[in-house]
């Protein structure tokens, strides 16, 4: 068994793919295997992996038919032997000598996640870092304790590869990507973290995001992506109904994400042309019927934040006044 499973979804990235796997492949610690998870790739992409498999015994590549990010991700975490999950899209690359500190630490204090750290990277060279998760999650703590600190701290980063995962908590709790949308990662990591028992942070900037124009965050908005933004805002507000015991705090916390992602919606539906179907859905009048059942009041008395409160009554709770 591996230590650590990485889980690389290749599609039309020929140009990248090389600087993406030599980043894992250079780490100082060895024990990982490299899962390349191609998804139909129309270019030079999977040759190019099979050029590194000739090289690397650690390199594993699965071909299956199209079927999106979380089609792909989902093979690759079928297929897994490592004992620790580490997502990486085949466009972005990890950092120097990190994969063997996450390891020692997922280890050292037992955790379900490990949350690291994102550094933007631009194509002119530019690299942008925010402020680092132990600045807000310094010790072992449950996972939905960590979701709604997040939220209320204006530091959520809903990105699967953002964390590192132990493998057996993602299967045993079905933490599978929904197939068939995009913006995956915002109906994943909330799940992921309420789930989840025992969560830190890392001290270090693990991943590197490469900004380029036409990936599927950074390309142009349409129907398609539109109606993936209202699947995801319903998804979050189906995890906030289930009986699953979490606080009044978390489901709060859950429909403020979920009517975010409404306004992202709303704010950009308009540029889409012949946008009927889209037009004609609003997650307003959802929001408008259920929140009054959510005991705001009692939630707004738990929020440990004044600014969070006052956040929280300008976006959401004026709505029905």
């Amino acid at each position: 068994m591996a230590a650590i499973s990485v889980i690389i979804p290749i599609y039309n990235v020929e140009a990248y793919i090389s600087k993406c796997l030599d980043s894992v492949l250079k780490q100082p610690f060895t024990d990982f295997e490299l899962i390349c998870v191609n998804d139909a790739s129309p270019d030079n992409s999977r040759d190019i992996v099979l050029e590194y498999q000739k090289k690397h015994s650690n390199i594993k590549l699965i071909d299956r038919e199209n079927g999106g990010l979380s089609a792909a991700r989902n093979t690759g975490i079928k297929n897994a032997i490592g004992k620790y999950l580490l997502f990486l899209d085949s466009d972005d690359y990890l950092s120097e000598n990190i994969l063997g500190a996450m390891y020692q630490q997922m280890e050292t204090e037992h955790l379900d996640l490990l949350l690291g750290n994102i550094q933007w990277v631009y194509e002119d060279g530019k690299v942008v870092q925010e402020k680092q998760i132990t600045d807000i999650i310094s010790t072992v703590q449950e996972g939905e304790n960590c979701f709604y600190t997040l939220i209320e701290t204006d530091y959520y980063v809903p990105m699967a590869y953002n964390a590192i995962c132990r493998r057996d908590f993602i299967v045993k709790n079905n933490l599978f990507f929904e197939e068939g949308y995009v913006y995956e990662d915002e109906m994943w990591t909330p799940e992921a973290l309420i789930k989840a028992e025992r969560v830190n942070g890392f001290t270090t900037y693990h991943y590197n995001y490469f900004q380029r124009a036409n990936t599927i965050t950074n390309s142009e908005l349409s129907d398609y992506k539109l109606r993936c933004m209202l699947q995801a805002a319903n998804h979050i507000i189906e995890l906030s109904e289930k009986d699953n015991g979490i606080s009044i705090r978390t489901k709060a916390n859950l429909w403020l994400r979920a009517y975010i992602i409404w306004g992202l919606y709303n704010k950009n539906k308009g540029n889409v042309k012949n946008n009927l179907k889209t037009k004609n859905f609003s997650i307003k009048s959802l929001l408008l019927a259920k929140l009054p059942q959510m005991q705001f009041e009692k939630c707004l008395q738990n929020c440990i934040s004044s600014k969070y409160a006052r956040r929280f009554y300008r976006i959401v709770y004026k709505m029905w006044f």
